[in-house]
């Protein structure tokens, strides 16, 4: 696994850079040497880096867009797909994505774009920064039964790319 790198030629016998220079037939690196050994030590370790992360099933890419139903898109929030079936042993966290401006999202996985095939709930939390100078947290866009995993209506199945969500208005 480890591979040595040849030394650069007259790196180990270039003239000492201390005042009165060197005694004859001492060796001592020269800048260049100096300061290559410490980056070849990295980019050595750089394959070791990735070793021991979770192992993901195979994902597949999910976008959508979230609307209230008089047609305006949500303009934040979070969009988080939740399996039917919960997979007890599993070490991934779930799959979700930010709701942008224009009330798109895209799913994603550990970092990774997309989610593992199969049935999910899905749910959506709005971004709730209260304006400056509001005298509580906002009001709620729509109902908030597709916040709650035992309430929400939504659906989705992966693969299946492109999910839009049209939201019932509060109750």
């Amino acid at each position: 696994m480890w591979t040595l790198l040849p030394i650069p030629a007259g790196a180990w016998n270039a003239p000492s850079p201390v005042a009165g220079g060197a005694p004859a037939g001492t060796r001592r690196p020269t800048r260049r040497g100096v300061y290559c050994w410490p980056l070849v030590l990295l980019l050595g370790l750089l394959p070791a880096a990735g070793c021991g992360g979770k192992s993901l099933p195979p994902l597949s890419p999910v976008k959508g867009k979230v609307t209230l139903k008089d047609g305006q898109p949500l303009t934040g929030g979070q969009v988080t797909f939740v399996p039917e079936v919960p997979d007890k042993d599993s070490k991934i966290g779930l799959p979700g994505g930010p709701i942008g401006s224009t009330g798109e999202y895209e799913i994603f996985t550990e970092g990774q774009r997309g989610a593992p095939n199969g049935k999910y709930k899905v749910t959506i939390n709005p971004g709730m920064v209260p304006q400056q100078g509001a005298k509580g947290p906002p009001k709620l866009p729509f109902d908030s039964k597709y916040q709650r995993l035992e309430a929400t209506p939504l659906r989705a199945e992966v693969p299946g790319g492109s999910f839009d969500f049209k939201l019932d208005p509060p109750k």
